[in-house]
């Protein structure tokens, strides 16, 4: 898969989750139609050495799940306002997925369930409207996995161009 669509993908993936996060709440933003959005600039030429040893340190935890190569991780987050506080969110996902083997063994598909809860609460502690969209795992299961992930939730936001 090209790097261009690799950020597409993710930026879509941003957009869903705020959709979801969003979805049956009054909310005070605007939409965004998912079609426009573009990956933004490289706002930082080149990450610190600690930042990048970090990326290493998460990267092959969550490959099985989420795989994408050391360049495209550092791009991504050369491309945040603010990369050391999105390195930590994907620290914490990471240190909650380290877990799931304590779930009992997992389908390939409830795996990507699990992924995608721990996604979503990484932007929102609103545990109730997080499981209410589950199709795989129990709910003692998601549960479970969402208490894995302490770290205080930041919501997705989107830069205007």
């Amino acid at each position: 898969m090209e790097a261009k669509h690799i950020i597409i993908a993710v930026a879509v993936l941003a957009v869903a989750v705020a959709v979801y996060l969003s979805f049956g709440r009054q909310t005070s933003g605007t939409m965004v139609d998912p079609g426009s959005i573009q990956p933004g600039p490289i706002r930082h030429e080149r990450l610190d050495d600690a930042l990048v040893a970090r990326v290493r340190a998460f990267e092959p935890v969550l490959a099985d799940i989420y795989f994408m190569s050391h360049e495209k991780w550092l791009e991504g987050f050369q491309r945040d306002l603010n990369p050391e506080s999105e390195i930590a969110i994907w620290e914490s996902i990471a240190a909650a997925w380290q877990r799931l083997p304590s779930l009992g063994t997992l389908t390939p598909d409830e795996r990507k369930e699990a992924f995608g809860l721990l996604l979503v609460r990484s932007g929102s502690d609103d545990v109730d409207s997080t499981l209410a969209g589950l199709k795989l795992l129990s709910r003692s299961r998601a549960e479970t996995l969402l208490g894995f992930y302490t770290t205080p939730p930041k919501p997705v936001t989107i830069a205007p161009r």
